[in-house]
């Protein structure tokens, strides 16, 4: 089946389109793409990715019209009218440079707590406050 799409005014095909397209690759042959006023906005990247894209042109917004949708890298297209779509490089100026060397030290910051001890022929008598009042023997 032969499907002409020739000065139909589409502006792009869904996902959803190109995928039923695929799965009837031998069945059905869309022509007449490249004459639509293609849109190359975010809505176009699955068109870009498709071998449908070859010889299409993009028609709008502005700053792509003109240009040929595979040359086009996904991120210049875009669905958000406020985030420009092409790189400027603006001058950088180094005022001043300085180095800095940042203080480092190996003494760890532990403050050990240990509990009362008592000496007792020449052991040492560790006291527990736990509950149970139980004494430890440390050697």
């Amino acid at each position: 089946v032969k499907l002409d799409i020739t000065g139909s005014q589409l502006t792009t095909l869904t996902p959803q389109f190109l995928s039923a397209l695929d799965d009837r690759r031998g069945d059905l042959i869309l022509v007449g793409l490249a004459s639509n006023p293609i849109l190359c906005d975010c809505g176009v990247r699955a068109l870009r990715r498709s071998s449908l894209a070859q010889g299409i042109n993009c028609t709008s917004p502005a700053n792509l019209a003109g240009r040929i949708l595979v040359e086009i890298a996904d991120d210049e297209l875009t669905c958000d009218p406020h985030r420009p779509t092409t790189t400027t490089r603006a001058p950088i100026t180094i005022l001043k440079t300085s180095r800095t060397t940042p203080r480092m030290t190996t003494e760890p910051e532990i403050i050990w707590s240990l509990p009362p001890t008592t000496m007792s022929n020449s052991k040492i008598l560790v006291t527990n406050k736990a509950p149970s009042s139980v004494m430890n023997t440390i050697n």
